[in-house]
């Protein structure tokens, strides 16, 4: 059985949507709230496609999306120029 995992389907978003994702979380995490469609897709897939309850849905796209940022924030890293160190 191959089954649809919260990292399978954030791991196929998009840099633009990422970005964009990563917007509307702030606006969330200050507010308590958001008019973002971004996130709503994704709680709606999530939900949906994993199975995922839709309570306490936020902070599973919370932690989804701020390791996937990191994730490829690291890769890219290791391609980048290294750092010159401080003087």
């Amino acid at each position: 059985m191959n089954a649809i995992t919260p990292q399978d389907i954030i791991s196929d978003v998009t840099d633009q949507s990422l970005l964009g994702l990563a917007l509307e979380l702030q606006e969330w995490m200050r507010h308590g709230k958001t008019d973002g469609l971004l996130l709503e897709a994704l709680g709606k897939e999530l939900t949906s496609d994993c199975g995922l309850s839709e309570e306490g849905v936020m902070q599973v796209v919370e932690s989804l999306v701020v390791r996937e940022v990191m994730e490829r924030w690291i890769r890219g890293q290791k391609h980048a120029a290294p750092l010159e160190p401080r003087p």
